[in-house]
This record gives C-alpha cells, structure tokens and sequence, in this order.
C-alpha cells in the first residue's frame, strides 16, 4: 500500500475536510504540519500553482485542493463507507451545494439559510422518491453564445445524447430558470426528466456519470479525474479572471503588462496538456475529455479577446502544445456545429463594454 501523507495546519478547515475523510475511510495517514505564515520546500513542490494547503501524498502523487482531495479519496479507498452519494443527481446536487458554500455563503451570502431549506425540504419530499430514468427528456436551458453553455452542448454531442434547447435571452430570467436555479439563478441547467443540475461543470460530470455508453469525459483513474479537475477549477478560479482584464486594458504598457500575466498563467497549463495528452491531441488524449471541455469551450470567446485587444494568447514557441491543442479541439466533430463564431463573440464583448462605459 503506498504511503498517505496529509500537509497542512490542523487548525485549517479545509485540512479538516482531507482528515476527516480519511477517518471516515479507516485510512492511516501521516499529518506534516505546515506553520501558518511560512511556505515549506515540500509544499511549493507539491502545489506549485497555488501554493497552498492541504496537499494529500498518495505514495509519491500529490493532490490539492480540500474538495478534489475528497473526491479522490472517495474514488480510491471504495471499501469504506461511501462519501459522495451513488446516485448520479444526488452526487451533481451534493457537489453543486458544496461548490455554493465555498464560492457564495462562505464570503457572500449574509442570509442563505431560506434557500437552503427550501433546497433540503424539496430533496426530501419530492426528489427521494422520483424514479430516475436514464431515458428522461434532455433540455438545456441557456443561450448559444455562453461558452458555459457550450460546455454542456459539447459532452451531450459526445455522448450521442438527444436534447431540446430552450433558449434563454440575454439580459432577462425566464420563469423557468428562476424556477430550476433559484440559488444562482444563471445559465446553464441541465434538465434531464424533471430534475435541474445547475454549474456548468457539474453538468459535465453528471452527464459523464449518467450516459456511460458514450466515450468516457474523466478519466477512469481517481488520480488522473483529480488532476483534470484541479487544473479546470485553475482555468475558471485563475487563469479566466486574468484573460478577462485583457477585454478594457487601455494603453499599451498596461496593455503588455496584462498580457504577460496571461501567458505566464496559460504556461502550467501547456505542462498540463503535454502530461494529460501523453503526446496525443487531446487533454483526454486520443479524445476530448474533462479539461478540453472545460478550456476549450471559451476557445471562440478567448479570439474574440485576442481581436480586441490585437494580441496572441497562444505563442508557437511558449505555448506549443496548446496552439496545436487549440486547432484541433475547434475542428472537433462534437465541437464546431455548436462553437459560435469569433465575430460574434467580438460583437457582444463590445456591447458589454458600451454598457460598462455609459454607468
């Protein structure tokens, strides 16, 4: 058995969440406490993108952050107690409150508890006993210039899964959405029979766990599906904020100062691809997988930004790999049919800009 080593503070929360999974599991685990203030040697190698605790040592394989470390051990020690429920919706709903209270009522919320009743007390009375079906109707619920949205329409094509688009306008909520994501109350949700899956990515684990006969979206090893969700959760918390400020740089110094804070964040991502492709074209190797989904749904809307901003993002000499990477994924059967074009991304990145400016 390879050995378990937990790094981090005992009086961190987060580290609570890796140790207490571990008990759950009866699993022995050496803890190597890290001072608060102070960044060991062991650390910055073990986390090198964020730099942070906790960091879980499986024999000589390091996996971050509290909430993948629990997802991992889950996946790996299966003959203890089950962490994440078996059910599909009930894992993609469990996932989506624990993203909720992380993301919105840790730092945000100052009263959530009504939603979060309302949320348990519909669980409990309706959604226990609803039989699931696999051949429920599929509807997503969203617009097709949202390459939030795109995600979901990307894993459903490459499941072969037959869905009903019901397109939600920008700037308006319809009845329906309020109704299927009263927390964030934004696209896209995936309704699959009755039921509502909200947050993209959560969308596109259910859907790899629902529709198992199509080609696989995470991989089948629980270090490899928790190395693809790290470095997606880096894409979205990280790397997109950072693209982000390129879109209302104004002068050229601010300009080249911005873009280098991009392309010193996309060069762990091309680590990334040339570990996960093993020199294939993918993320996911021969196909496309968890991480290109994730990454390569904001493709059309990362030129848009390129043209705005008159920049490359992705550099032949930098970044190799993903230049490559980006070509391919674009050109992508399950991909191109729901990719809309740069021009209009360009389109509405300016419209938004107007509006930002006439406030």
């Amino acid at each position: 058995m390879a050995s378990v080593k937990v790094l981090g503070t005992a009086q961190s929360p987060y580290v609570n969440r890796v140790q207490i999974a571990l008990n759950l599991k009866s699993i022995d685990y050496e803890f190597l406490q890290e001072q608060y203030g102070s960044k060991s040697e062991l650390l910055l190698k073990s986390n090198p993108v964020h730099k942070r605790i906790p960091v879980l040592i499986h024999g000589e394989k390091p996996i971050c952050e509290s909430l993948i470390i629990v997802q991992y051990i889950d996946e790996v020690w299966i003959d203890g107690p089950s962490i994440l429920p078996s059910d599909q919706y009930d894992r993609a709903t469990a996932r989506f409150w624990a993203t909720y209270f992380d993301e919105k009522l840790l730092l945000n919320l100052p009263n959530p508890y009504p939603l979060l009743k309302t949320h348990f007390l519909f669980t409990n009375s309706v959604l226990r006993y609803f039989s699931f079906k696999s051949m429920a109707s599929v509807k997503v619920l969203g617009t097709a210039q949202s390459p939030y949205v795109n995600r979901v329409q990307i894993a459903l094509n490459l499941k072969s899964v037959d869905y009903e688009f019901l397109e939600e306008p920008f700037g308006s909520k319809s009845e329906l959405l309020l109704k299927s994501n009263p927390v964030h109350k934004k696209i896209p949700v995936l309704i699959h029979g009755e039921k509502p899956i909200c947050e993209s990515l959560i969308i596109v684990q259910y859907i790899d766990e629902v529709w198992i006969d199509g080609p696989s979206i995470l991989p089948s090893d629980p270090y490899d599906r928790a190395t693809v969700r790290f470095w997606a959760a880096y894409f979205d918390d990280k790397l997109l904020p950072t693209i982000a400020v390129l879109r209302n740089v104004v002068g050229e110094e601010a300009k080249a100062a911005a873009l280098e804070k991009v392309i010193e964040g996309l060069v762990p991502l091309e680590d990334a691809f040339t570990k996960c492709s093993k020199g294939k074209d993918f993320f996911g190797g021969d196909t496309i997988g968890y991480l290109d989904i994730a990454f390569g749904s904001f493709l059309r809307w990362i030129s848009a930004i390129e043209v705005m901003a008159n920049v490359k993002l992705f550099d032949e000499i930098k970044t190799p790999g993903l230049f490559g990477w980006a070509k391919m994924f674009g050109s992508n059967a399950a991909v191109k049919d729901v990719f809309p074009k740069t021009e209009l991304f360009v389109e509405l990145l300016k419209k938004s800009a107007a509006r930002a400016n006439a406030q």
